[in-house]
């Protein structure tokens, strides 16, 4: 006694017994046809990513970032050139980094004195984490995920967003700062 396979409907099926009679040579001139496997169901798309999703996938380089206040008054943060990066990639991940340029290095760049700790980390943004695009508020919002500041892990920072030609137009929701950046080539 042996154990016998049989293909019913792409699952197998075992069976005890005797082995099956040899099938009686065919007369016709074809052979016989295999039966058809049956098909595999069709896989799902995954939903596809807005226009807005697919216009923000990229690297941006910041050309300025400026806090307009509602006196009028424009201020710069970071310096009138500051330097930085925003990424978005399609899966909904993303990372920034903004620092004022011509920061002084440390005296002792293994122990710095407290007021260079201070002086760089009041220089720097830095943080990463996945995104959400919002396309009737015209917002996407940033999950922070890890950062330099520990008080910004886990939060949401949103921040309604414009394009105009190669350049993204950022400005946080709440706040009276705009961040101008430019595509990477």
């Amino acid at each position: 006694m042996f154990l016998t396979v049989l293909a019913l409907y792409g699952q197998g099926q075992l069976r005890r017994g005797p082995s099956p009679p040899e099938p009686a040579p065919a007369k016709a001139e074809k052979p016989p046809k295999a039966p058809e496997a049956p098909k595999a169901p069709k896989a799902r798309k995954a939903p596809e990513a807005s226009k807005t999703q697919d216009r923000l996938v990229g690297t941006w380089k910041l050309v300025s970032f400026e806090d307009r206040r509602p006196t009028g008054e424009v201020t710069h943060p970071h310096g009138r050139d500051p330097l930085g990066v925003i990424m978005y990639d399609g899966a909904g991940h993303m990372a920034a980094q903004i620092m004022n340029r011509g920061r002084p290095d440390f005296a002792d760049r293994r122990q710095p004195a407290p007021e260079e700790k201070k002086g760089a980390y009041e220089t720097y943004i830095a943080y990463f984490g996945s995104y959400t695009v919002n396309e009737s508020e015209g917002t996407v919002t940033h999950h922070v995920e890890g950062a330099l500041n520990p008080n910004m892990v886990g939060t949401d920072l949103t921040r309604s967003f414009e394009f105009s030609g190669n350049r993204l137009i950022l400005k946080p929701v709440g706040q009276t700062s705009v961040l101008t950046w430019e595509r990477v080539k």
